[in-house]
């Protein structure tokens, strides 16, 4: 069975049965011989793909522009299934970057731009204002 398709059923039956969000997957990036792992959902299936989506400026966005390769592990344990999909990832059109962002609700849009993501907190002063 072609791998794409594989998981195309896999992930409708995660849908279907696992209780937990079934578009969470692990996201590893490699920087000077250093993995990174951190959650993030899957937000669309292409032919030959998967879209998630990242501010650049953040960590893995970073990681992200200075080595494309990727990996990703989706694990619906309820369902007794692993994916592990490794590849090099590529940055999507700017027009479907914003035709998603103005999907999200208001509150997490504004969330998105008043947020420093990764960036160190200076002070619990700083935090609290």
């Amino acid at each position: 069975m072609n791998p794409f398709s594989k998981f195309n059923k896999w992930f409708n039956l995660a849908k279907k049965e696992y209780e937990y969000d079934h578009t969470a997957f692990a996201l590893s990036t490699c920087v000077e011989n250093k993995p990174f792992v951190r959650m993030v959902l899957l937000k669309k299936i292409l032919n030959d793909g998967y879209v998630f989506f990242t501010n650049l400026k953040s960590d893995k966005g970073k990681q992200f522009l200075k080595n494309n390769n990727l990996a990703m592990c989706f694990y619906w344990p309820t369902l007794d299934k692993q994916v592990r999909i490794v590849g090099k990832g590529e940055i999507i059109k700017e027009i479907d970057s914003d035709s998603y962002f103005s999907t999200r609700l208001r509150g997490s849009q504004i969330g998105a731009w008043a947020s420093e993501q990764s960036s160190n907190i200076k002070n619990r002063k700083y935090l609290i204002s």
